[in-house]
């Protein structure tokens, strides 16, 4: 039996995710801050939309001009990124 098998980019998006939580939750549990956990995930997850959605306002604007859009706007990478920061708060990844 094969084990599926996650595309590279998407692997690459769950990297991400992981690693913007666990930096800015580094940080957050640096200054102190309450809820060092939930704030990387919170960051991550905005970290996500708004790579989205700046794809997609650059191949609107690209498309608007009359060039090909270039770049891949995919819910599909929001949720890899999501689940990749996930890992922080749910296992509790850092004390």
């Amino acid at each position: 039996m094969n084990l599926p098998q996650l595309p590279q980019d998407k692997a690459n998006h769950v990297l991400y995710g992981l690693a913007i939580a666990i930096v800015v939750s580094v940080v957050a549990m640096l200054l102190k801050m309450p809820q060092p956990r939930l704030i990387g995930f919170v960051v991550a997850v905005v970290f996500a939309g708004g790579k989205e959605a700046l794809d997609y306002l650059l191949n609107k604007k690209d498309a608007a001009a009359g060039k090909v859009a270039t770049r891949a706007v995919e819910k599909l990478d929001f949720v890899a990124t999501v689940v990749g920061s996930a890992v922080v708060p749910v296992l509790g990844f850092l004390p």
